[in-house]
């Protein structure tokens, strides 16, 4: 007991000065400090700004003060232009430039008691046709951009030599509908939007965790440059990526410049659980992009990636020295669709980091001392008809078993397979399925040359045993032309349609890096037949403007095709038994008469129109009352369409009934398309002219019960036509794709449409080659789906329709070879009318036909629905000569629209 009494002292002693401590008088000042309540209760505290409502760019002063006889009050703002939060004088003001609608909070603050004061002001951003339109100009104008990008459906338009400097902004917000459009124009290159401040994310499509994403999204035409630079040495500053998409469907990155990246160049995540295999699998689209120089000095340096969950589908882009061209981080539900791919030679730098396989997927597990080297590997992953030249490392490398497998076919690998490193390798697990792939071939220096982007320069030709690709002299990157194992030798290159670009042909068809992209006007008709409009849709699937055309005298319009050849689509009409030709010439339609071969039909329906001869104008087929064919030929002279006669053969069974005409064979010329009514089988001729090839093609896998055929065309861009069916229960569609002769193969939409909606046809609405679907909804709205195959990338609206109108035919646009006058030797050619167009594609159509634009002014458009196009032109469409020089003007804003 007495070992522990001398430390019981001490402790009583401590007490004992701590408890005379306790009771000891305070000082005076702490019985004089102020109460919190009743200070932050009497101080004033205000907020200002100098104006409630600024335009874009514009600026305005936040202004504040706090008074009180207090000491020791904090003062503190959040908002754009200040900290988060600042702390602040008493009193002051700060001139900001808001980026968009804004908020600034003044808080004064005394220890847990505040009082705070709000000032917002309204950034409205000027709209076209119902969507707000910014255009950036100035290499400054950052503040501009992100404010115009956070607003839903806004147009973002950058000039082509815009230097847009985005250092210093970080986690731009891109809000739903958003298009960022780069003008390459006069800069075929495109505007450079660039960062030198390494920004951990650049520009956010959705973000994580939120219930909002940001749907609808498309980034064209731009540079983005992420300031790393060539070398991956040259920094050590932390990752960055240039683009994010998180959860977001409707996501559209196409023909960009994406270099200089850290981290990624883009990286689509799904934490949502928006971006499934099963219907979304292709809903974030990456393609056609050039993408390089996106690596650093360790791990990371992707093109694009994929992770947590998230698909995409990543297609015919470039890449060149990246340390993965294409990656996934393995999580479950990982994958991606990789096809008709260049990469380049370039690759990873393997003298710092010797994991540089440029398509990857990670395993989730550490195996052999290596990090995410085995274990589960993602979900499912397709890799077709891919070029890989890069050697110095693994071409794919799958580092675990995926959930489903991998499919690797029909890709071409400069390395082989069985030397180190290989050209395909799977470290962990057995469901890698390879099949007709070619290994040990780079054909890199088997290259032509040819003028394919009509510079007046040669243009180098690569044909890789996979694809075919044009390496534009204009803006220095690789252009997708096709998908073909022929090789080098075996293409012809020459200008063989006449448009001053060169094609690439072989077997009769010919493939071109400069074609004009593909577009679609719609014919709409009062229901009296007395009046016709013409829309003109854009490649976003809106109304980019409409013309009332000529009148077509009430005659009913029977269908739509190119009958003379200028990629414009005609009309075929009927009065009675007279059946007339109209030409449309811009947006006008020109009457061609009645035929000169004219003759009674009774009874006989339009079957289809389509080219059998392959010469370039589409064909009348006919199906006469006894069941026969009829073929009438369009012919070749210039505004003409008179048909020629043809009987491809004995009628046929009044239960077979002609569905639709296309290409079936890939062949160049249009085959008919038969479903039996009776049965529900679907069958083909395969026809060269008038003539069958003595080929048909029967489908024994036929949809049973309600499904009814609506539609034939090339819904997956491949050149084969696809079917296309409808449920007359559930309303849905399902699309055949068509490869050679093989049985067609389901492919679900996932989108259901009510019966509300009437199905009203095939085309190519955005120009990417493949066939979309237009539909017709009861209270008269238009709409489109943008399609991608068999999967559904998105949808659009461009117009309703009146009470009193209706949706006639589709009218699809894809320029080919002018003819001279009347014959083509003529001197004079026609001038185009490009009234309603954009600039671009006004220089683009007038190079087509023989013509070059000359002054471009500006007319103020004041009913501001022809703001940037084309408003007037000199000379007018007419007979001109060649090379002759047409003024433009373009429609600009007026002092206020109404």
């Amino acid at each position: 007991m007495s070992l522990h009494r001398p430390i019981l002292q001490a402790v009583i002693v401590f007490l004992s000065v701590l408890t005379a401590a306790s009771l000891a008088p305070a000082p005076a000042a702490f019985a004089d400090e102020p109460d919190p309540l009743f200070c932050i209760g009497n101080a004033t505290v205000g907020l200002t700004v100098s104006s409630s409502t600024v335009g874009p760019g514009q600026s305005v002063t936040v202004s504040w003060r706090v008074t009180s006889d207090c000491p020791g009050i904090v003062h503190e703002i959040t908002g754009h232009g200040f900290g988060y939060p600042e702390a602040v004088a008493s009193t002051g003001s700060r001139t900001v430039t808001p980026w968009g609608d804004s908020t600034w909070t003044l808080t004064a603050r005394m220890q847990n008691t505040s009082k705070t004061a709000t000032a917002a002001v309204t950034v409205p951003l000027p709209p076209h046709d119902g969507k707000p339109v910014v255009h950036i100009f100035a290499n400054d104008q950052k503040q501009l951009f992100q404010q115009a990008v956070g607003v839903a459906n806004a147009r973002v338009l950058i000039a082509g030599d815009v230097d847009l400097d985005l250092t210093g902004l970080a986690s731009i917000r891109v809000a739903p509908g958003v298009q960022i459009i780069g003008d390459r124009t006069a800069f075929p290159r495109g505007p450079r939007v660039f960062t030198t401040g390494f920004p951990r994310k650049l520009l956010l499509i959705g973000a994580d965790g939120e219930t909002a994403p940001s749907d609808g999204v498309r980034i064209t035409g731009i540079r983005l440059d992420g300031g790393q630079g060539t070398d991956p040495a040259a920094s050590e500053v932390a990752d960055s990526d240039g683009i994010v998409v998180s959860s977001s469907r409707e996501v559209e990155i196409h023909d960009n410049e994406i270099y200089g990246w850290r981290g990624a160049g883009v990286e689509v995540r799904d934490t949502g659980g928006r971006i499934s295999l099963g219907e979304n699998a292709s809903t974030v689209r990456v393609r056609d992009n050039y993408i390089h120089h996106n690596q650093q000095f360790h791990e990371n340096g992707y093109g694009v990636v994929v992770s947590n969950g998230a698909y995409a589908l990543i297609e015919r882009n470039v890449f060149d020295s990246n340390r993965h061209a294409i990656a996934g981080d393995g999580r479950p539900g990982t994958g991606f669709l990789a096809y008709r791919n260049l990469i380049l030679t370039g690759g990873g730098d393997n003298s710092w980091y010797n994991q540089t396989h440029q398509i990857d997927m990670h395993g989730r597990e550490d195996c052999w001392l290596i990090e995410f080297w085995c274990g589960p590997a993602g979900e499912y992953l397709d890799l077709r008809y891919n070029t890989v030249l890069y050697t110095r490392g693994v071409g794919f490398r799958l580092r675990g078993k995926p959930s489903i497998r991998a499919d690797v076919a029909h890709n071409v690998f400069a390395a082989e397979p069985g030397v180190d490193p290989p050209a395909v390798d799977q470290t962990d697990g057995d469901n890698l399925r390879t099949w007709d792939n070619t290994f040990d071939l780079n054909t890199y220096d088997e290259t032509g040359y040819c003028d394919f982007d009509g510079d007046g320069r040669a243009d180098r030709f690569l044909a890789t045993g996979a694809t075919w690709w044009a390496q534009s002299s204009l803006a220095g990157r690789w252009v997708y032309l096709n998908t073909s194992t022929r090789r080098r030798s075996a293409v012809t290159l020459a200008d063989t349609n006449g448009d001053g670009r060169c094609d690439a042909s072989v077997d009769g068809m010919a493939y071109g890096a400069g074609q004009l992209p593909r577009r679609t006007h719609m014919l709409v008709r009062k229901s009296d037949r007395t009046a016709e409009t013409v829309w003109r849709v854009g490649q976003d699937g809106g109304l980019a403007g409409q013309r009332t055309a000529a009148s077509l005298g009430g005659r009913e319009v029977l269908g739509s095709g190119d009958l003379d050849g200028d990629g414009d689509s005609d009309l075929v009409l009927r009065s009675g038994t007279m059946i007339s030709l109209a030409f449309l010439t811009g947006d006008a339609f020109v009457d061609n008469g009645t035929v000169e071969q004219q003759k009674s039909l009774p009874g006989a329906v339009l079957a289809g129109i389509g080219d059998f001869d392959a010469d370039g104008t589409d064909d009348v087929l006919w199906r006469l009352s006894d069941g026969a064919l009829e073929l009438w030929f369009a012919g070749r002279e210039l505004r003409r369409g008179s048909p020629g006669w043809s009987w491809p053969g004995q009628p046929v069974e009044p239960e077979w009934q002609v569905k639709g005409i296309g290409d079936v064979d890939r062949d160049g010329h249009a085959d008919i398309v038969w479903s039996n009514a009776a049965t529900g089988q679907v069958s083909a001729w395969l026809m060269a002219g008038a003539q069958r090839t003595g080929n048909t093609i029967y489908w024994t896998q036929d949809p049973q019960g309600p499904w009814r055929l609506v539609g034939v065309g090339d819904v997956d861009g491949d050149g084969f036509a696809d079917l296309v069916w409808r449920s007359a229960t559930t309303f849905e569609l399902i699309v055949w794709l068509k490869t050679g002769s093989a049985r067609p193969t389901y492919q679900n939409n996932g989108a259901l449409p009510d019966a509300a909606w009437a199905f009203a046809g095939l085309s190519d609405v955005n120009g990417d080659s493949r066939a979309d679907f237009v539909w017709r909804h009861t209270s008269g709205q238009v709409a489109v789906w943008f399609l991608n195959g068999g999967q559904f990338l998105g949808e659009a609206y461009p117009a309703s329709l009146g009470t009193d109108q209706r949706l006639e035919a589709l009218l699809p646009m894809a320029p080919r070879k002018p003819f001279a006058g009347n014959d083509p030797g003529s001197n004079a050619a026609r001038v185009p009318d490009v009234r309603g167009m954009t600039l671009a594609e006004a220089r683009d159509t007038l190079r087509v036909a023989g013509y070059v634009v000359g002054t471009v002014a500006e007319q103020v458009d004041a009913t501001c629905n022809n703001l940037g196009l084309v408003v007037s032109q000199v000379p007018g469409a007419g007979v001109y000569p060649p090379g002759t020089a047409v003024k433009v003007w373009i429609g600009s804003r007026p002092p206020v629209c109404p």
